[in-house]
């Protein structure tokens, strides 16, 4: 706890957001490293979740920086999830107030899908935000970083356990991530090309 909480402090990251705080949690769910809360954004709060994979993932990382990135990575959420969750009510209105206007079932079903997409892609935009907080602090050491990372990631067997919670939380991969840093304009593409 104390290591985390000294990078924490020791780079600033209490300046970037006043009442930022860190929490840890006990979860044996491997890969599950940090996160933050929905209710805690809502209330004006920035607390990070982590746990103590995330210890042990930055003392196996060859990269000295991994803590740092992944918890600047948490700020940024920290940072942009009002934007995100402005987007979820404008979205969810949009959805209730045409599924009122149309008459149609067919309509309403195509609607429907169409919204809950929208509402799972999400998720993509708030990973992608997040990430391009990052990169204006560090530039393209952040970014070398996630690549490297998602190299790793390919090559490791990923247990089922974690690959179902990342299936429900519409996680995704660092791959995607990357690409969609290098090129923005596949967040419209992937919401109509799965």
């Amino acid at each position: 706890m104390n290591y985390v909480r000294d990078i924490f402090i020791n780079n600033g990251y209490n300046g970037l957001i006043k009442n930022a705080k860190l929490r840890k949690v006990t979860f044996n769910l491997r890969g599950l490293t940090s996160f933050i809360s929905t209710f805690d954004v809502i209330r004006g709060k920035c607390v990070i979740y982590f746990t103590d994979e995330l210890i042990k993932s930055s003392l196996n990382c060859l990269n000295t920086r991994y803590l740092e990135y992944v918890l600047a990575h948490e700020l940024g959420h920290c940072l942009t999830s009002k934007l995100v969750l402005t987007v979820i009510a404008i979205l969810s209105s949009v959805i209730l107030i045409t599924l009122l206007i149309v008459n149609n079932l067919i309509l309403e079903v195509i609607v429907l899908l169409l919204g809950i997409r929208a509402l799972h892609h999400v998720r993509l935009i708030s990973e992608y935000l997040a990430d391009k907080t990052v990169l204006r602090g560090y530039d393209i050491r952040y970014l070398d970083f996630l690549r490297n990372l998602s190299e790793v990631e390919n090559t490791l067997k990923v247990p089922f356990r974690y690959r179902l919670l990342l299936k429900i939380l519409n996680q995704p991969s660092l791959s995607e991530r990357v690409d969609i840093i290098n090129n923005p304009r596949k967040l419209i593409l992937k919401y109509f090309i799965p």
